[in-house]
């Protein structure tokens, strides 16, 4: 269960930083580099770190080879 948590947070959060990065450079003038790091930093803090934190390797996940 633990891996599959884990999975789904991983493909889940590629998806985002995809879509941020495919929304964001249709803003005009701004620059493909800086939109790579406001995706990967927002999609990281608001997304990647809680969800790996509490879901996947929570107090109430039970580890892999348990």
């Amino acid at each position: 269960p633990q891996m599959l948590r884990y999975g789904f947070v991983s493909l889940s959060s590629a998806l985002l930083n995809t879509g941020g990065i495919v929304v964001m450079t249709m803003i005009p003038g701004l620059d493909s580099s800086i939109s790579w790091w406001i995706v990967r930093i927002c999609v990281f803090l608001l997304w990647n770190y809680p969800l790996n934190r509490d879901f996947v390797f929570g107090p109430g996940a039970k580890p892999i080879n348990a």
